[in-house]
């Protein structure tokens, strides 16, 4: 996920024999551990070069050090991640107040 510069992201490790489909294995989300966030990441780079200050984005760890990219949601749903809620609010209200001031 993705709010102004900054990349939030939530990791669900997959084991082999799991569905391709993560819902199926785990329809609430509950394998979903909160990974940290870090500035101007090459998912910040895609939400900017489509324009957008916030997004959800699904990404697929096949290797370490080479994430593939899947999709971005302009309104991807996201309430059911661990602690999002609390993660989430100040980057939230203060990309809201900055962009409210321009």
């Amino acid at each position: 996920m993705t709010i102004g510069d900054e990349e939030f992201r939530w990791c669900r490790p997959r084991t082999e024999g799991m569905p391709v489909d993560w819902r199926e294995a785990d329809p609430v989300g509950a394998g979903f551990r909160f990974e940290g966030s870090a500035a101007n990441t090459d998912a910040v780079s895609i939400a900017k070069s489509l324009g957008l200050c916030f997004s959800v984005q699904d990404w697929l760890i096949v290797e370490a050090d080479a994430p593939v990219f899947l999709e971005v949601n302009a309104q991807g749903q996201w309430l059911f991640l661990n602690d999002a809620e609390s993660i989430l609010s100040g980057p939230l209200a203060t990309l809201l107040l900055r962009n409210q001031a321009k």
